[in-house]
């Protein structure tokens, strides 16, 4: 019972290393159904057999010593397969005579243990192994630690063990203590640039600095401030309105002066057309809604108002933009003036309409005039004389064709 309820395995064996028996927690861990079917068993015919020539070997030298081995780290497999470490401790068996005629063994298992150890000695060489400077101050201004990385920074920072560093570091520490926050500095040198998070540490009266170069990432954001520049002053360069879409928010996104202020949150139907709600209805189709159905590029005809209060005919262009899967999130939408053209359309109508109107009169006093030139010549030749007009081939519909040609 006393075996049963201890956190430890215990085994017991002959002089031939065969053990004679083991409690239930050893009997688990060694593959075996229970305590009693151990007994006859070698280290060979269980899952630590990779194992078994050290573990004999330990054997012998506390039978052939007789003097105890304790606290053996040594690994062992498990029957699960899992690899473990062990912390055993193996005293000689005596027989009556006092000469030895076994080993008695007992082990904890020390896998958390050795895990946890390792990671703190990890944990330990983080600041020495890290290739960006780290490093610790005093409240009174004084490196308690810094890493080789440290080195390089300028000697006028005084960054060095021992040393009391710059006022400008001193009051950078003094405002994390304070505050009890942590701050951010950046180090500009000749070829880098640093990050630096200042970290006070509770309870302490010290400050933790740790570097990251952000070189790359400053290119990175001059680069896309460049051509975010570069982008804006194309968009500036339109004359007219253009402006990026959200379609799951109708928010403006993007868009030149052409197009009107706009702040964030403005709807794409509110700085179009000053109303509350998107485009719809016949002759009046939201481009953006079409283009999620098709996701096809969509050419509308809108009315708009100007910043004039003033109704605007204009042409929409509507152009799709995909995300990573294949969906529009965004579309691109410009909007050109054509109020001149439609008014031209329009005057165009009339002219053509008034021209048919006049065509249709037309035709009627030809076709009178060839009516009367017909019946004067019946006449003649009633009175047996010769007919004064030409006779013509052209009837109503013919007429009626030619000035139809005439018109376009």
């Amino acid at each position: 019972h006393i075996l049963s309820s201890i956190p430890h395995f215990v085994f017991w064996k002959d002089k031939d290393s065969v053990y004679l028996g083991c409690n239930e927690l050893f009997a688990t861990a060694a593959g075996v159904a229970n305590a009693a079917e151990i007994v006859g068993k070698t280290d060979y015919e269980l899952a630590w057999k990779d194992q078994a020539d050290w573990y004999r070997k330990c054997d012998r030298d506390v039978m052939e010593s007789g003097e105890p081995l304790m606290g053996i780290e040594e690994p062992q497999t498990r029957s699960d397969g899992t690899e473990t470490v062990i912390l055993t401790s193996k005293v000689p068996l005596r027989d009556e005579g006092g000469g030895v005629c076994g080993i008695l063994g007992i082990y904890t298992d020390i896998t958390e243990r050795k895990r946890t150890e390792r990671l703190i000695q990890d944990m330990a060489l983080f600041p020495t192994e890290n290739p960006w400077p780290v490093f610790r101050i005093g409240a009174d201004g004084t490196v308690m630690f810094a890493n080789s990385a440290s080195l390089a920074l300028p000697e006028s920072y005084g960054i060095t063990e021992g040393n009391k560093v710059a006022e400008e570091w001193q009051e950078l520490v003094r405002g994390a203590l304070d505050s009890g926050t942590v701050m951010k500095t950046e180090i500009e040198q000749e070829d880098a640039v640093l990050s630096v998070q200042i970290v006070p540490i509770d309870g302490k009266n010290y400050v933790n600095f740790y570097g990251a170069d952000i070189t790359q990432i400053r290119v990175t954001q001059r680069e896309s401030e460049r051509v975010s520049r570069f982008l804006m002053n194309v968009l500036e360069s339109l004359n007219h309105p253009f402006c990026v879409i959200d379609v799951n928010t109708y928010e403006v996104k993007l868009a030149n002066s052409a197009a009107g202020e706009y702040s964030q949150g403005t709807k794409c139907h509110a700085l179009t057309h000053g109303r509350n709600t998107p485009c719809s209805g016949e002759g009046h189709v939201c481009p953006m809604e079409e283009v999620k159905k098709t996701g096809k590029p969509v050419i509308a005809e809108h009315l708009h108002v100007d910043s004039n209060g003033e109704s605007q005919h204009v042409e929409v262009h509507a152009y799709p933009l995909l995300d990573s899967d294949d969906g529009v999130s965004e579309i691109i939408h410009y909007s050109l003036d054509i109020t001149d053209r439609k008014k031209s359309e329009a005057k165009l109508l009339r002219a053509v309409e008034q021209l048919s109107r006049f065509n249709r009169l037309a035709v009627g006093r030809e076709m009178k005039m060839i009516e009367l030139k017909e019946e004067i010549n019946g006449l003649l030749e009633e009175l047996g004389r010769r007919a004064k007009y030409e006779p013509t081939n052209c009837n109503q519909s013919g007429l009626v064709g030619k000035f139809l040609a005439e018109t376009g």
